[in-house]
């Protein structure tokens, strides 16, 4: 397996957007699902995007888990493999169910491209959802200081949270 170390400017965030937009613009990948911020602001769900403007408002690192990628994934390929590259940005808890999901012939994996990280965890979705704000704020302190027991009980159990089956 071969990996490569994503040069970190300021924020981890900012890195992952500005090598994303980099992909677009020298067409690398065709567009990109990832999550993103809702117009309400208190939750995010997963885009396709293929406007590397749009990428401003994303979240390759949200602070919870609203809707499973591997979901996403298998939805987006209901119907056979995409016609275009597509990088998908999820948890390696996420790409692992994708891949499980490709098993059991629920999803393709034809032109997918999984980027991942180390994982911090998420936030309990309920615990969330009662003040985004807040929430917001107990991530990023918690992701900062690594402090796995602000995150929800699975995450704090997990022992993979490197992404083996991550192609970025």
């Amino acid at each position: 397996m071969k990996g490569s170390i994503l040069p970190l400017e300021k924020d981890l965030e900012k890195s992952i957007l500005a090598f994303l937009k980099t992909g677009l613009e020298k067409g690398c990948f065709e567009a990109v699902m990832i999550p993103h911020k809702v117009p309400s602001g208190d939750g995010y769900a997963y885009l396709l995007i293929k406007d590397k403007t749009l990428l401003e408002g994303a979240s390759p690192l949200p602070p919870v888990i609203p809707v499973q990628g591997a979901k996403a994934v298998s939805a987006l390929t209901r119907w056979g493999p995409p016609k275009k590259k597509i990088l998908a940005v999820m948890h390696p808890c996420e790409i692992r169910a994708a891949v499980e999901l490709f098993k059991l012939k629920q999803a393709s994996l034809d032109n997918l491209v999984f980027l991942s990280y180390d994982c911090p965890g998420v936030l309990t979705l309920s615990e969330y959802v009662k003040n985004p704000a807040e929430g917001e704020q107990t991530y990023q302190a918690a992701r900062q200081k690594r402090d796995s027991g602000k995150m929800r009980p699975l995450c704090q159990i997990c022992s993979e949270f490197v992404a083996p089956a991550s192609d970025l």
